[in-house]
């Protein structure tokens, strides 16, 4: 899955030293943060095939790290 930056994006959150990962564009509110994620043709591909999408919190929201299993 591939974060991107979508319509109303507000905000850019970035990995660190111990966690590394890739910038993750957010649309920021009083009541949550928001993300969007674009799987790859292999992802779809598992998802149609019965496929998951398993969502990972490092330490809090964000960052965050998204896959299918």
């Amino acid at each position: 899955m591939t974060p991107f930056k979508f319509d109303g994006f507000n905000a850019v959150y970035r990995g660190t030293a111990e966690l590394p990962c890739e910038d993750l564009p957010a649309k920021r509110t009083d009541k949550a943060v928001v993300t969007q994620w674009r799987p790859t043709r292999d992802e779809l591909q598992t998802l149609c095939n019965g496929g998951s999408v398993e969502l990972t919190v490092f330490g809090g929201q964000p960052p965050v790290a998204m896959r299918v299993v």
